[in-house]
């Protein structure tokens, strides 16, 4: 951790080995910083071959070694957490979820779901946002993980999502 805060402190290249979702990949990043989330460290950092910057979970670094080589990166950290959580959808989509009191109190720990969670009454919230189209993979895993504490009402698309995942769990559990 300490390799990573130095580089990104003097905006170095570092060599990583990456345990990626298919394959081990090798990248040269120059990291903005680290910062922990939901049990994991994250490493936001330019990638030099994308040329852009990639999120990368500290653990999953395989491997890796500070070339000392400097390359100046036009974002720090503080501003790229910000730009994260304010980005217009590309393709909007409302998001409208009903929450139980324990749904209430797991959302407003998620930083990108506390700034719209709303409070009815001590027991029941909900939230009524917009979304990008392309988060609906990760938006209905984490509502699926919520159990009976959230229940997605809009987008049909998510709740057929959480329902073949449903039915998926039940399957492979059978």
């Amino acid at each position: 951790m300490q390799e990573i805060i130095d580089a990104a402190l003097h905006q170095q290249i570092l060599k990583i080995e990456y345990l990626s979702k298919s394959e081990n990949t090798a990248r040269e990043v120059v990291p903005i910083g680290v910062y922990a989330y939901d049990g994991f460290w994250y490493m936001p950092a330019f990638d030099l071959v994308h040329d852009e910057i990639r999120l990368f979970r500290t653990d999953r670094i395989l491997s890796l070694e500070n070339t000392r080589t400097t390359h100046d990166v036009p974002i720090n950290l503080s501003d790229w957490l910000d730009s994260r959580t304010k980005q217009t959808p590309k393709t909007p989509i409302r998001l409208y979820v009903e929450l139980t009191r324990e749904g209430v109190r797991q959302c407003r720990s998620q930083p990108w779901l506390e700034p719209h969670v709303v409070l009815v009454n001590q027991e029941h919230g909900y939230i009524d946002t917009e979304i990008d189209e392309s988060e609906l993979p990760f938006v209905s895993s984490y509502f699926l993980q919520l159990g009976t504490a959230a229940k997605v009402i809009e987008p049909q698309e998510f709740v057929e999502t959480i329902r073949r995942q449903s039915q998926n769990l039940l399957l492979h559990y059978a």
